[in-house]
């Protein structure tokens, strides 16, 4: 099996075999993805797709009986809730009982897959795996006023039903495939969303904690693999070896947090620069005035604040931009973030310099700003802004393997990679020609979506199956190691990982159940859709099998592992939220836009942003 780590480097797969012993290289989930015919079946009339060929020849070699299907308003409710999290109104469950056609459900699915609400049902499960979150959490818990615009990007990718590829690569290393597309920089926030303490003062250790938090989150979403195990040392069973784990850290070692990244072409940014610079020569004398005022207090706060880092931050800071390392500029942005995250120079933020002016200081001051106010209107006013990550420069830090995990306890240096047992070599770095950036996010992008890795499309096509039935294919869908569950349907879930990649025609699973196949034409299907994967499994038979219980297929399989029935599972607690208020009438459906602070109760001190 060849993996691509940036362009293809070998046509026949090399273990390291002095790694990992024969079990660990046959384990199912590092086997190439293979798509088998779908089996030949009894009750051909039963299938509806080749989903349900899988199913039921399962079913019929442990004799197990076919349950029949839901009712029609069972069914309506179940793809409903799936798809958009919204129960049907009176009126649509009336029009789906009128429609006696054999493509009335169909239908309903494909009306649920172009509804604006499918992408905020289905994002709900995207923002979960990408740890989202509109503050920075620990005890401070600043808000992000910017990061909303990564959910509304995945809700729009959703309902665009963007090929999951792009949707990879964006999210990885959209800053550095296409630096001028305003979409593909937001889409870097899923890499922002980790946990952040701005009072912590060793910013070495919060560089890695930081680190830790991508190199999990990237492992587990992407490969279904538990990476946080190989933090400390080799994983106890998994072939995750600790190596890899920092190989994969690699891939992320100069990146830093972008939260002013403008969301305009890069024609609109030259005329706004033009804009501010009018603005910037009528108000020079004011502003060198108000700055000259300024200057003694905000050289107290920064000194006071730089103080408090180690010798080795203070250090970085002072050094003139020609002296510092590449690591060191990564603890220069890190510590400028916390004292103006919109100044692209080290100073310390107005409002706290002001609050320090007293007396006749204060009143000049005061007076300045309302001469530097009269000319507001030339001001071309704030850019729209948004939250992602972005390498500092195009070179890198080094990267090394850290004794149990201690980043001042650094051992070997390693290069960034992907996992030994597919591929031993490190990743081909190539530095983009267009962008102030290493390259090697683009790199881990291509490894991810490399049609021949076989973790990603079999990772996905899983967790879709896990949100449609309450339990996957395989019942860990963050967990496809040795300690997970094996799948319970190997053939099907390789079968939906291929089609996923490259849907096809199946002319001769046509010709095998000829009017039981309902499909769009193939023409019309584009490879890593994920509305294609939802549309197979809804159609299915086994889809809309109803949940009645059955004593002798319980006795076979008493997990329902087979799926001789509609597994019962639970509604999330935002679904049945939104399910009362829209049966109610108080739902809002309104959709977008910066997000709402709850209403906090007397008493309550608020943090952050609230």
């Amino acid at each position: 099996m060849a993996l691509v780590l940036g362009e293809a480097i070998c046509t026949e797969h090399v273990f390291a075999k002095d790694l990992f012993d024969a079990e660990l290289r046959n384990h199912w989930a590092f086997q190439k993805v293979s798509r088998l015919t779908p089996p030949a079946v009894k009750q051909a009339t039963w299938v509806r797709n080749p989903i349900d060929a899988f199913v039921l020849a399962e079913l019929e070699a442990k004799q197990i009986p076919l349950s029949p299907p839901a009712d029609k308003i069972t069914l309506l409710r179940r793809a409903y809730l799936d798809l958009i999290g919204l129960p049907p109104t009176p009126n649509e469950v009336d029009a789906f009982l009128a429609d006696k056609s054999p493509q009335a459900f169909d239908k309903v699915v494909d009306q649920l897959l172009a509804s604006p609400h499918y992408g905020e049902r289905w994002a709900r499960h995207w923002l979960d795996l990408a740890r989202y979150a509109e503050s920075e959490g620990f005890k401070e818990d600043e808000t992000r006023p910017n990061i909303w615009r990564y959910r509304d990007y995945v809700i729009q990718s959703l309902n665009a039903d963007k090929p999951y590829d792009r949707f990879i690569r964006e999210q990885i290393a959209g800053d550095e495939l296409w630096p001028d597309n305003p979409e593909a920089r937001i889409a870097t926030g899923f890499n922002r969303h980790y946990p952040d303490e701005h009072n912590a003062r060793d910013l070495r250790q919060r560089r890695q904690e930081i680190l830790n938090d991508i190199t999990d989150t990237v492992g587990a979403v992407f490969t279904g693999m538990t990476f946080a195990c190989a933090r400390c040392h080799d994983h106890k069973f998994d072939p995750i070896l600790q190596s890899d784990y920092y190989r994969l850290q690699g891939f992320f070692a100069n990146v830093t947090a972008a939260d002013d990244v403008p969301l305009v072409s890069s024609n609109e940014l030259k005329r706004y620069q033009g804009k501010l610079a009018v603005w910037e020569e009528k108000t020079r004398d004011l502003r060198e005035q108000m700055t000259a005022l300024e200057a003694p207090k905000r050289k107290e706060i920064e000194d006071e604040l730089i103080r408090r880092y180690p010798k080795e931050i203070q250090e970085a800071i002072a050094k003139r931009p020609e002296e510092r390392t590449s690591f060191e500029w990564l603890m220069y942005y890190k510590a400028r973030q916390y004292l103006d995250p919109n100044s692209h120079q080290y100073v310390a933020p107005t409002t706290a310099v002001v609050a320090k002016l007293k007396g006749e200081q204060k009143e000049q001051w005061e007076d300045l700003k309302a001469e530097l106010d009269r000319f507001k209107d030339l001001h071309p006013g704030k850019l729209p802004m948004a939250s992602g990550i972005a390498d500092v420069s195009r070179d890198a830090p080094k990267t090394y393997l850290l004794s149990r995990g201690a980043y001042d306890r650094p051992k070997d240096e390693v290069q960034p990679g992907f996992l030994q047992i597919l591929n031993p070599k490190p990743a081909r770095i190539t530095p983009p020609a267009h962008a102030n950036s290493t390259g090697r996010r683009t790199a881990l992008a291509n490894i991810l979506t490399d049609p021949e890795n076989p973790l990603t499309a079999r990772v996905m096509v899983n967790r879709l199956w896990h949100y449609h039935f309450g339990r996957g294919l395989v019942g860990t869908p963050s967990d496809f190691g040795a300690q997970g569950d094996r799948p319970t349907h190997p053939a099907l879930l390789d079968w939906l990982a291929a089609e996923f990649v490259e849907p096809l025609n199946h002319g001769s699973v046509a010709a095998a159940h000829a009017s039981t196949l309902q499909r769009s034409n193939a023409s019309t299907l584009s490879p890593w859709s994920l509305k294609h994967i939802h549309r197979l499994i809804m159609t299915s038979s086994t889809y809309r099998q109803s949940s009645q219980f059955n004593v002798a297929a319980a006795k076979v399989d008493p997990d329902n592992k087979l799926l001789w029935r509609f597994p019962r599972h639970r509604l999330e607690g935002e679904i049945i939220r939104d399910a009362a208020q829209s049966v109610s009438g108080f739902l809002n459906t309104r959709m977008g836009g910066p997000y709402v602070f709850a209403e906090l109760a007397p008493g309550m001190a608020a943090r952050g942003g609230w």
